[in-house]
């Protein structure tokens, strides 16, 4: 009898093993029927184990560590200041050309939109590698000053709401239903509602003071800190010529990585001015109907609470040279009377490092113009902010001293 149970036992044992198999064999044959999965994640894992030890072989030990940690040795970073400065003494060169022969036809005017398009990407590409350990150490101290200001979180104890809060619910029963404050409302601020709007002056002053290359490395440093941070909306505006405010960036389109080349193509920093043209004022004449036409158009929206709450922060990018006095002075006032808006000028400051580079980027601009009437003098080149007490003219041309 024993015996008996035991062959039962094992041929139970071997059917089970048998039907194990089978069902193992017809999800291999199903697996390879649809696309092969487990050969191709093997496949794609041994590509990336090949792909590191090529990365291996031609990478060094610093290098590798670099790379890791994302950050650039100092040699580094003068050599991207080095293409940077003389990518942009190259394009100030070839806009000088272009306007100096004026042959404009179909077929180059589109070869100048893809040199623009190449010009912007390569600039971009070269700020991105510059800035990308700084934007997320500006974006966390951002997050401390720029606080939450719509609410989209639920919360609170309220007789009416969005959603009953469940901790509640047993209380409201054992008090017999009469701490009926069981519903939350959205009263705790989680997401960011600004409109920041970041105004680069485009003139060429920027290049002779040597404080181009400082102003597209801060923008690219504030636009990726502030599309990381996620504060709302964000242009960016030039000014500085004598066509007055030029949008880069409507308030209204997200920021994306695609929006940063468009950027930097229209940056030039040639842009000539005369006395007449007060491009300061115009910026913050500009700027401040801009700023009413976006909060008009949030209102008309009816996203959160409405235009209420709305935060407006206006960031410009200049060396501090500019004229207007009485009617600035009364603009800006204006602009901060508004409430909710928040002017900030950044002034960039040449250095002595810099002041080679933006002599030589002066010399190229002087040899490509004709004399403008707006350009410094020679004596200013490269000179500091805190160098300089008063401006005079000196036959037509400003003199700081």
């Amino acid at each position: 009898m024993d015996a008996e149970q035991h062959d039962a036992a094992a041929q139970q044992r071997e059917q089970q093993q048998k039907l194990l198999q089978d069902s193992t064999t017809a999800w291999g044959a199903s697996a390879a029927d649809t696309d092969q999965l487990p050969s191709i994640v093997a496949a794609r894992l041994a590509a990336a184990d090949l792909l590191e030890d090529s990365k291996a072989d031609l990478l060094g030990p610093a290098d590798q560590t670099q790379l890791l940690s994302g950050q650039l040795s100092p040699e580094q970073v003068e050599a991207l200041h080095a293409e940077l400065d003389a990518r942009l003494r190259e394009a100030a060169t070839a806009t000088a050309d272009r306007t100096a022969a004026d042959a404009a036809n179909a077929a180059a005017g589109a070869a100048d939109t893809q040199s623009a398009a190449a010009y912007g990407r390569e600039m971009w590409d070269r700020c991105e590698a510059l800035v990308s350990g700084l934007a997320g150490e500006l974006a966390e101290q951002l997050r401390l000053i720029l606080e939450p200001s719509l609410a989209t979180r639920l919360g609170g104890e309220f007789r009416s709401g969005k959603r009953l809060n469940m901790k509640r619910v047993i209380g409201y029963i054992a008090s017999h239903f009469r701490r009926d404050k069981i519903w939350m409302r959205r009263n705790r601020p989680d997401k960011r509602k600004y409109q920041v709007v970041i105004a680069v002056d485009d003139s060429r002053s920027m290049a002779e003071n040597g404080a181009g290359v400082f102003a597209i490395e801060a923008l690219a440093l504030l636009c990726k800190a502030m599309s990381r941070l996620e504060v709302g909306e964000l242009g960016v505006v030039s000014y500085g010529g004598a066509g007055g405010v030029q949008p880069l960036q409507p308030l209204e389109v997200p920021f994306s990585d695609a929006a940063g080349p468009r950027i930097m193509s229209s940056l030039r920093f040639d842009q000539d001015n005369t006395i007449a043209d007060r491009p300061m004022l115009q910026l913050v004449e500009a700027v401040h109907h801009l700023l009413e036409v976006a909060k008009h158009r949030m209102g008309n929206q009816g996203s959160g609470s409405g235009s209420s709450d709305l935060r407006q922060l206006l960031l410009v990018l200049g060396d501090g040279r500019f004229h207007e006095k009485e009617a600035l002075m009364g603009a800006v006032r204006k602009l901060v009377e508004v409430q909710g808006v928040c002017p900030v000028f950044i002034a960039l400051d040449a250095t002595a490092s810099s002041s080679s580079s933006g002599a030589n980027t002066a010399a190229v601009l002087q040899a490509g113009s004709s004399g403008a009437s707006g350009s410094s003098s020679s004596s200013s080149r490269g000179a500091s902010l805190l160098d300089m007490q008063s401006v005079k003219f000196v036959n037509g041309k400003p003199v700081f001293e």
